[in-house]
């Protein structure tokens, strides 16, 4: 084993017990579910954090683009957030098509590319859709985006998703 390789895995170790200190230390015992998101989750080399909250008692989701994946365990919640390019979609991994738990698209009425839902392998997997409205910062434009949410989720059957703390004025 390299310096460098001992160095990464005894950091890693340190890290992973933090973490997992402070998860069980700010939650209480009804807090059950712990979300890894922010940036891409899968950038980073999350099986052993997912495994110790597992084994802790916690169920573990993850909020992803769908561009890249990490072999973590079965029980993983996996909701794909895809991300846009300047054409479209990016494509997301079959791997992850077989892994998705759901798909959550934002949707903008002003934005363009947000105000439809395209096939990204969700029909052919039977995964689940919600949507949720993007908040903009700006009353007009959130209400037409909630608008546009509740159009699409009745039309295509999709669920809708709301940051409820926003409409409760909890920051």
């Amino acid at each position: 084993m390299s310096i460098w390789s001992f160095i990464f895995e005894s950091f890693s170790k340190t890290a992973l017990t933090k973490v997992l200190d402070d998860v069980r230390h700010y939650a209480n015992h009804t807090i059950k579910l712990v979300v890894i998101t922010g940036g891409e989750p899968f950038l980073q080399h999350i099986e052993h954090l997912c495994q110790g909250l597992i084994d802790n008692g916690f169920n573990v989701q993850i909020e992803t683009n769908g561009t890249i994946y990490r072999n973590v365990p079965e029980s993983v919640k996996i909701i794909c957030s895809p991300k846009q390019k300047q054409n479209g979609y990016y494509k997301i991994r079959e791997d992850m098509l077989e892994r998705i738990t759901a798909f959550k698209f934002l949707i903008s009425a002003t934005l363009p590319g947000y105000d439809a839902i395209p096939e990204l392998g969700q029909l052919a997997h039977n995964i689940p859709v919600y949507v949720q409205p993007i908040d903009e910062y700006n009353e007009e434009k959130n209400k037409n985006n909630l608008e546009l949410a509740i159009k699409l989720s009745l039309k295509h059957n999709y669920n809708l998703s709301l940051q409820l703390h926003k409409f409760m004025g909890i920051k």
